[in-house]
């Protein structure tokens, strides 16, 4: 199973640069629990789309794209 982790990206032309990496599960819930409240129910205009996949591993990848130029992946528990 894979560990959970938060990896901030940044765009650069065509390219995604990783940013931040973040291990800390507090931290990582917290943050994919705002972007979920401020899209899905403050509907927010910079959150631009989020998007789930499951990784048949245990664990799905939530990646939040915001109007910026930046994009947050999220590898959590299922």
């Amino acid at each position: 199973m894979r560990n959970i982790q938060m990896t901030v990206y940044v765009k650069n032309e065509r390219n995604w640069d990783v940013q931040r990496v973040v291990t800390d599960s507090a931290e990582i819930y917290k943050s994919l629990a705002e972007d979920l409240i401020h899209k899905k129910l403050h509907a927010c205009k910079y959150i631009t789309s989020i998007k789930d996949k499951c990784n048949y591993d245990g664990t799905r990848t939530v990646t939040t794209y915001y109007d910026n130029g930046v994009k947050r992946e999220y590898i959590v528990e299922d």
